[in-house]
């Protein structure tokens, strides 16, 4: 690194072969190298895990996330903590299964099972396993092939199970379904979460 005593003020971009930059209000010059392959596998699985991430985050911001992780004055939105929750994904191939949508303390017992018809989808869960039976149930289903978000937060622990009616899907259709539940935080504003449940199924 060459110090440039005779420089005065900042210099900033490139300039020949050289750089132009600053550490501690001192001025220099760097050589410029050119930036490596930006097209590497490991670049590609990063950009897949965080394109999956947004669009999930972004099927599900109004109606889930901003509700049940509101914002309360953090310096982050609920659609960045969704990110943030699931920085376990990158570095890998992206697999449903791992997702987190919630990572709270409340009892997830788990989903039980989930049957996909043409129209409907029903997730099932244990009822009397943990928890207060006035949880809200947050349901999310994603059909694969039709690239569909279905998301229902109308039922509640004590129900046991949730349908939801959707557009017309086609037999052997992958969904991916998601199971967290919610509470009105007994010590203070918004909601204690619990962690996520899994669950998928082909369209019969």
């Amino acid at each position: 690194m060459a110090t440039l005593n005779f420089v005065r003020g900042e210099v900033k971009g490139k300039v020949g072969q050289f750089v132009g930059s600053s550490w501690r209000g001192q001025a220099y010059l760097k050589t410029y190298t050119k930036p490596g392959n930006p097209d590497t596998p490991d670049q590609h699985a990063v950009r897949d895990v965080f394109s999956h991430l947004v669009h999930i985050g972004t099927a599900i911001n109004e109606a889930i996330l901003k509700v049940y992780d509101p914002d309360m004055g953090r310096k982050t939105t609920a659609y960045n903590r969704l990110i943030q929750r699931n920085k376990h994904l990158f570095g890998q191939s992206f697999d449903f299964s791992h997702v987190t949508i919630f990572d709270g303390a409340l009892r997830n017992p788990g989903i039980s099972g989930v049957t996909a018809t043409a129209t409907q989808i029903t997730v099932s869960w244990n009822a009397a396993a943990g928890g207060d039976g006035t949880d809200a149930a947050i349901i999310i289903a994603y059909n694969e092939q039709a690239d569909a978000f279905f998301v229902s937060n109308a039922k509640t622990r004590a129900d046991a199970s949730e349908v939801l009616t959707v557009p017309a899907m086609t037999a052997g259709e992958k969904i991916h379904a998601y199971l967290v539940f919610a509470h009105p935080n007994p010590h203070g504003a918004g909601y204690v979460t619990s962690g996520t449940a899994y669950f998928t199924a082909n369209v019969t």
